[in-house]
């Protein structure tokens, strides 16, 4: 499966597809289980959606990148709950959560109002799963995302 997803001959959006179809389409058990190079396809999708996402330019394709990914946050969100796993994969300081705050920073203000729509979703599952995951320390980590808007310039905010 990863070796088909990375294809370089294979379209983008059929790449970006078949991730998107993988998230919606098999439950969290099976995302959890299913391993590539000892890694669950949950975590294993992350980054090559990521690296689509960078490698496309057609508006109607980043719609769709962003709303994989927003498909990936929410079904992270899903599966943490169920699997106590998740949590060092998961954990707000980890590259995960800093590369999805990154993509919700630099999207934030996206001409297109559905790929900013996917990233206030995407921002709305990551507190999400912070919370499910370390509730603890949320209110800690809710000060340190809002100390990150407010140091924003106002325009982004």
């Amino acid at each position: 499966v990863q070796s088909w997803l990375c294809q370089q001959n294979v379209v983008l959006f059929t790449r970006l597809a078949l991730c998107h179809s993988f998230l919606a389409k098999i439950p969290c058990i099976h995302l959890l289980d299913v391993m590539i190079n000892e890694t669950s396809l949950l975590l294993a999708l992350f980054p090559i959606i990521c690296n689509l996402f960078g490698s496309i330019t057609q508006t109607p394709d980043r719609y769709l990148a962003a709303r994989t990914l927003a498909l990936w946050a929410s079904v992270a969100k899903e599966c943490s709950t169920a699997n106590i796993s998740l949590t060092e994969a998961l954990h707000p300081d980890g590259k995960i959560m800093s590369d999805l705050l990154q993509f919700v920073w630099i999207l934030w203000e996206d001409p297109v109002n559905g790929i900013r729509q996917q990233c206030e979703s995407i921002f709305m599952d990551i507190i999400a799963t912070y919370k499910v995951l370390d509730s603890s320390t949320s209110e800690k980590y809710l000060l340190s995302l809002l100390k990150c808007l407010l140091d924003m310039k106002k325009c982004t905010r």
